[in-house]
């Protein structure tokens, strides 16, 4: 996923000799120079999502040099967002998981944080348009992750304000 660290494990067998030297290129422009067995495998983070060809070249202390590239697909994340209705208090607020799937695959999970820990365990739900009850008025931040097939996920915090039932 877009902005996810991705680790890169060499496997090189160096046919009875040793290795000096691990060259990364990930296809984005980046490149990692390695002089030390200890730190041949990496770590890369894709800003973007798209087609990556990852190449690995590899030098012995003998001079000699191979190399291997694979193509790495990065998904894109989705763009999560919700909307609510009914900001009353002791009145069910209804909200609404809207899904962007921002060029990626279809939204699958949702989770929810209503910023309502008095709620106990009605304070969460996995559902896309759930409802949820506040108590007392006042500012709660409320929280939602979208999780796409490709298992990348975004956030969203939004502030609702809950507000007071009048007394007649």
């Amino acid at each position: 996923c877009a902005g996810s660290p991705i680790s890169f494990s060499d496997l090189t067998n160096p046919m009875g000799g040793d290795l000096s030297t691990w060259f990364w290129d990930f296809g984005d422009g980046t490149t990692i120079m390695v002089n030390d067995p200890a730190s041949a495998s990496v770590e890369h983070t894709y800003s973007a999502p798209g087609n990556f060809i990852v190449i690995l070249r590899v030098t012995t202390t003998q001079g000699c040099e191979d190399d291997t590239q694979q193509t790495l697909t990065i998904a894109p994340n989705p763009l999560a967002f919700f909307t609510y209705t009914n900001l009353c208090e002791d009145t069910a607020v209804s909200f609404t998981g809207v899904p962007g799937q921002n060029g990626g695959s279809a939204i699958i999970g949702y989770v929810w944080n209503f910023g309502d820990p008095a709620s106990g365990m009605s304070n969460t739900s996995t559902l896309q348009n759930p409802y949820h009850v506040y108590i007392n008025p006042g500012l709660y931040q409320v929280s939602l992750i979208e999780i796409n097939a490709e298992g990348c996920t975004d956030s969203i915090t939004q502030p609702v304000i809950i507000r007071a039932q009048p007394q007649v």
